[in-house]
């Protein structure tokens, strides 16, 4: 039989309002002409039109022009003014706040992770787990991930983000089979990727350095990649696959319908 895993997610939605003053404006003004310029570097950066790249530097560029489109959305925000108001969903101005909060989540240790056991219906047996990934925020509570990781992907922070993931949930279930040996040897951890992990040339190298750090085999680590992940940046995406596979690391496509 299958295993199968089941999930919840939450959703929010009102409306605020903010009254700008003009000090506000002047501010958005001042910021839209660097904010410009900046975007226009990263991009001939980006192009290769300058000189190749190394695969740190991409990423570098990557999160330099996700953070600067962050800063555009923001200016655009303070330039939308209407008489004298600002009107903003609770979705508008929620993103605000938690795409600042969320860059310190990781240093603040505002970050855990749940374990969904993944379960055979036939035997009823636990075959392994899912790592799913909370954000206790400071004020808000948990906040689900149905909320912060499309934020997380969009300002690139999802890189570490999901470095500490593989890390801490390779750590849980060593530490598991050490006290609980004959419970848990058999038992796999399965963590999802997001298309930005896939895109990194040096993901099976930091893999690769987890286990050996943790221990962990690498047959107990399930790497699950959604279709859409792979239908960009082939070429990368092929090279990391396959050294992936030859790392021994399962590999699982979530199909898309």
């Amino acid at each position: 039989m299958t295993p199968h895993k089941f999930y919840h997610q939450t959703s929010f939605n009102s409306h605020y309002v903010i009254s700008p003053d003009e000090s506000t404006l002047d501010i958005s003004h001042e910021l839209r002409t660097p904010l410009t310029v900046i975007q226009g570097a990263l991009d001939l950066l980006g192009s290769g039109r300058l000189g190749p790249l190394s695969d740190r530097g991409q990423r570098m560029v990557h999160l330099a022009a996700s953070n600067v489109e962050r800063l555009i959305r923001l200016t655009t925000v303070l330039e939308q003014v209407s008489e004298g108001v600002i009107s903003l969903s609770t979705e508008e101005l929620g993103r605000l706040r938690l795409e600042r909060d969320l860059m310190l989540a990781l240093p603040h240790r505002q970050l855990g992770l749940q374990y969904q056991p993944i379960v055979t219906l036939g035997s009823g047996k636990i075959t392994g787990f899912e790592v799913l990934a909370r954000w206790h925020h400071p004020t808000l509570g948990m906040v689900p991930p149905t909320q912060f990781i499309p934020l997380a992907e969009a300002s690139g922070s999802i890189i570490d983000i999901g470095a500490w993931v593989i890390r801490e949930a390779c750590q849980q279930l060593q530490l598991w089979r050490q006290e609980f040996p004959e419970q848990f040897n058999h038992l796999t951890i399965s963590v999802n990727l997001s298309c930005l992990q896939v895109a990194c040339a040096d993901l099976p190298q930091q893999i690769e350095q987890i286990l050996t750090e943790t221990g962990l085999s690498a047959q107990s680590l399930k790497l699950e990649i959604t279709e859409s992940s792979i239908m960009s940046n082939t070429d990368v995406i092929e090279l990391v696959l396959s050294q992936l596979q030859v790392l021994g690391v399962q590999l699982y496509i979530c199909l898309l319908y």
